[in-house]
Order: C-alpha cells, then structure tokens, then sequence
C-alpha cells in the first residue's frame, strides 16, 4: 500500500507493525484503534479524504491500511520528506512535532516514547542523526563488517544488555496497545 502513496514500503511495515501487529482489533489505552492506531477524529477526517463515511472506514481493515498510508505521505509532505518528523508526527501529532522541533526526540516529551517509536522503525539511533527523506533509502543501521577470524558462536544477549529486550523484538516499551473485549 506505501508504494501507492509514494513512501517507503518497508517503513511503512515496520510502522504498521509497531503501531498494532496489523492487528484489526487493536485498541490502545488513549482510544487509537484498528492497524493504523487512529485516534477517532483522526480517522473520520483520513475518512473524509478517502471518499468515506467514518463508518464504512472503521469497518474496512483495508481502509484504515490505506488510511494510513495516505496520512503517512502527508506528513511526509508536511515535514518535507523527512521520515523522522513524519514518523513522530504520526505518533505524537504534527502539532507536537511543530511546537517541539528536534525536542520530539528528547525523553522530556513523552518520557522519550516518540523517540523510542522512530529508532524501532528507523533503527537504534535513527531519532537523533538525519534520516531518510521521501524516495531515499531509509537510514538504517549498517550491518557491522566481516571479521577478520572466524566469529564467535552466536550468544543471546544478556538479560542486562544496554538494549532492552522490548526494543530488540519490536515491542512496544509503553504496553498501551490491547485487544478489544
């Protein structure tokens, strides 16, 4: 679906699968609900562009996919092709974004939720270095070089390792997403 609105098809999986696992029953303790995590009002309005009722969008699955993309492209218009401001626009709102500027990314806004949801679909890090605009290739973290010698056998990281494990299996550190009963 990212391709039709001219984004990045694997940051927009990434993003999808952050927000709700595509989950179709996902419902988060502010009230997003569906895969694209809309807030209500946002999904009426995405509705309203899309041609649709609130209705007929909060009952298509495949809608509220495409929803999502055609909001993630206008952010990514709105924040001129920079995936990071998108991206925290998506999570926090564009007013944040434009009131917050590069503070987005700081643990003073949201206890650094914003920051943790851009580094776990751009990659560790990519909240604070410059990232990919519209129609490049998405700053991820290289893979490290070969080594000289034969490797180590492979260990799983320590339950102490500097990443917590939430952020290595893509989980969301705030649990805020749960199903609908």
């Amino acid at each position: 679906m990212g391709d039709k609105y001219g984004i990045d098809v694997g940051i927009f999986d990434r993003q999808l699968n952050q927000e709700s696992g595509y989950r179709t029953d996902a419902v988060s303790s502010a009230g997003a609900r569906g895969p694209g995590q809309f807030m209500p009002a946002t999904g009426a309005a995405v509705a309203r562009q899309m041609g649709l009722t609130p209705e007929q969008f909060w009952a298509s699955p495949e809608a509220q996919i495409e929803g999502a993309a055609l909001h993630m492209r206008d952010l990514l218009r709105a924040n001129k092709g920079d995936y990071r401001f998108a991206l925290a626009a998506y999570n926090a709102g564009q007013g944040n974004v434009d009131r917050w500027g590069e503070g987005v990314f700081g643990a003073d806004f949201a206890a650094g939720q914003t920051r943790d949801y851009v580094n776990i679909i751009l990659g560790p890090g990519a909240a604070t270095r410059s990232a990919p605009t519209a129609g490049a290739q998405p700053a991820l973290a290289a893979p490290p070089a070969p080594p000289a010698t034969a490797p180590a056998p492979a260990q799983a990281p320590a339950a102490d390792s500097e990443f917590p494990t939430d952020l290595m299996t893509g989980g969301c550190k705030c649990g805020s997403i749960k199903k609908d009963s």
